[in-house]
């Protein structure tokens, strides 16, 4: 079952439209690989402002693409799903899925499995082989 929208056209007076059932066609099949507006604007040679006034005037057809970009994301949920008898795609879906349980994790401690010392470094400082060094203070002269 196709699921097309039926279009309205403004005043039939004036400049037909370029918005033809082939162009919709091909703009319907790039938005059904969730292609951007862009690639479906140039495989459909059409111009952006053509497009968004025909949106104007057919609002559901932007209910459309949605539900057309929704259609790679469904097909890669079906491939995915049916590649889970195999251990290593079930592994890989667990991992991104329950992330808490099943995600590998890397923790950092600090020597001997200790946690890391943080040292907080406030003013301008001088590192003498990895070690902060205070600069002294900037001795001040009184004149009269």
């Amino acid at each position: 079952m196709k699921n097309t929208v039926e279009t309205k056209q403004p005043n039939p007076i004036g400049r037909p439209t370029v918005m033809t059932s082939e162009v919709i066609a091909k703009l319907e099949q790039v938005f059904a690989m969730d292609g951007t507006v862009e690639e479906a604007l140039s495989y459909a040679e059409i111009g952006r402002n053509s497009f968004y006034d025909y949106l104007k005037i057919n609002p559901e057809f932007s209910n459309r693409i949605e539900e057309l970009r929704q259609r790679p994301i469904l097909k890669a949920r079906q491939t995915i799903i049916k590649g889970l008898d195999d251990s290593k795609n079930a592994q890989w879906y667990l991992e991104r899925k329950r992330k808490k349980e099943f995600a590998q994790r890397n923790e950092l401690t600090g020597e001997d499995g200790n946690p890391i010392q943080v040292q907080q470094i406030t003013g301008m400082q001088i590192l003498n082989d990895g070690n902060p060094i205070q600069n002294k203070e900037p001795e001040t002269t009184i004149s009269s």
